[in-house]
């Protein structure tokens, strides 16, 4: 996790700022800082626009019953999307405006489905299902499920001290 971040956080913006540069030589400093403000003004926008489509899908399928999954894997790659966008680069642009686009998105989607529900059938991620009825969840273990705690057990608590001293 620690060397993903560094990578994240390091050399994300070294290939940034590299490429800027690069861009900035051949085109002027000028046209380079208005194509970053452009891609930023065009992220916020195409992430609004995005991000109500997705909004919409999501109540669409709450309002027939169904877990909207999709809906939600969707908001959150359009949000990393709009997050990219915002950032100046030119590489967080490329991913930034391909997130924004519908079919790119849906499979992005799937693999990210994918890649989630194989971390819950390998135990890395527990989903534990809490209520009465509804929505189930991913798999993984419910309610007594593995985790080595044993099965549930419904009990009630008696506190005998107190039931002892209410008698003298």
């Amino acid at each position: 996790m620690l060397g993903r971040l560094f990578l994240l956080f390091t050399l994300v913006p070294l290939v940034e700022l590299y490429l800027l540069v690069t861009l900035g030589g051949l085109m002027g400093a000028g046209p380079t800082i208005a194509l970053v403000a452009v891609t930023g003004l065009l992220g916020s926008w195409l992430a609004r626009r995005e991000g109500r489509k997705a909004i919409a899908s999501y109540r669409e399928a709450l309002s027939k019953g169904q877990l909207p999954e999709d809906g939600i894997v969707s908001g959150l790659l359009i949000l990393a999307g709009g997050v990219m966008l915002i950032t100046p680069g030119i590489l967080t642009d490329v991913f930034g405006l391909a997130m924004m686009v519908p079919p790119v998105r849906r499979s992005v989607a799937e693999l990210v489905k994918a890649r989630l529900q194989k971390r819950i059938e390998g135990g890395d991620i527990q989903v534990m299902q809490i209520g009465v009825g509804g929505l189930g969840g991913l798999g993984g273990s419910g309610m007594g499920g593995g985790g080595g705690r044993g099965p549930f057990v419904d009990a009630e608590i008696v506190d005998v001290d107190a039931r002892d001293s209410s008698e003298d």
